[in-house]
């Protein structure tokens, strides 16, 4: 079984290029200190658990959804790449099964 990041722990990790396009995501665990130390410095942009209003309806990114509707739709990514990596990443989060029917889509050979 695999154990899925709870949303409520979630903080979203990114950067963008010049274009403002994402170029590299992570999403971790913010109960994880470790981990949140270890690659906090790589990622210029962060939203998620420790921003005020997570998962509330303060904001229309407050939540898993609207912050990869934001990401992909709005700010776009770079690449296919990075697109899928995007896609990856959300599908570790808990309440996000419809990133991970998005992947299983996106990873069925041809």
């Amino acid at each position: 079984m695999i154990n899925h990041i709870p949303d409520e722990h979630a903080q979203v990790l990114w950067n963008d290029g010049e274009d403002g396009k994402i170029t590299g995501i992570s999403i971790v665990d913010y109960r994880d200190a470790k981990v949140q130390r270890r690659i906090a410095d790589l990622y210029m942009n962060s939203y998620g658990t420790d921003t005020h209003g997570w998962l509330t309806d303060v904001h229309p990114n407050a939540n898993p959804a609207g912050l990869f509707a934001y990401l992909v739709f709005l700010c776009g990514c770079d690449s296919k790449a990075t697109l899928m990596e995007c896609v990856r990443e959300f599908a570790k989060l808990e309440g996000c099964e419809w990133a991970r029917r998005m992947l299983a889509v996106l990873e069925r050979p041809s």
